[in-house]
């Protein structure tokens, strides 16, 4: 309760609060979970422990994991049916159509996908902190390389869900065992599908099905 008014009410303050909190401080607070080349990494137990910058990353993150579209995905698509809209108003020929397409493909993927590895992997990179990481901020620098070492080790993901993960999907430890090659077939067809969306958003009136 208190950490969620302040949260509200003084964001800023409580920001630099972690800002400031020293390394020592923060790690004797989380729990050590795993060492992957050479660098060690830790988590927070409660929820409530966890730094607010990650938290509200993580918000974020699970609702895209929730839809099954990143970010940059889902301003593509949105951006895209718009430009048709307005081009179809405009006259040119198969514009709509392509709208439609890109607007079901919005819709579809949370239907069709059971996961996003990508998304997954940035849920992993913003959970676990790494030695060297500030908690007021998560470095962009810092965070993209996590997420290369993670995507190298992604055979291994089952042991990061052993390490507390499946609070934020809980659904995932059932697919223990075949999460790595369900994460690959997921990678295959969501490559698929964004080289469509892309080719209807840069090639003109060439929608085709995804499915």
């Amino acid at each position: 309760m208190i950490l969620s008014f302040f949260a509200r009410y003084f964001p800023e303050q409580l920001n630099k609060a972690y800002h400031t909190r020293n390394v020592q401080s923060w790690q004797s607070r989380a729990e050590f979970i795993f060492s992957v080349e050479g660098k060690s990494y830790y988590r927070f137990s409660r929820v409530e422990d966890i730094p607010l910058p990650r938290l509200e990353a993580l918000q974020l993150l699970m609702l895209a994991m929730d839809n099954r579209l990143s970010t940059t995905e889902l301003t593509q698509l949105a951006e895209g049916a718009i430009e048709k809209i307005e081009t179809g108003m405009g006259g040119q020929k198969g514009a709509f159509s392509d709208a439609i397409f890109l607007i079901k493909e919005i819709v579809e993927r949370k239907n069709v996908l059971h996961l996003h590895p990508e998304i997954l992997i940035d849920i992993i990179a913003t959970t676990c902190i790494r030695e060297d990481e500030k908690l007021g901020k998560i470095d962009s620098a810092i965070h993209k390389a996590k997420m290369d070492v993670f995507n190298r080790n992604i055979d291994n993901i089952g042991f990061f869900l052993g390490n507390g993960l499946t609070e934020f999907l809980p659904k995932l430890s059932d697919y223990r065992e075949a999460l790595p090659e369900m994460i690959r077939l997921h990678q295959r067809e969501i490559e698929r599908r964004n080289t469509a969306m892309l080719g209807v958003i840069r090639g003109g009136s060439k929608s085709k099905r995804t499915g």
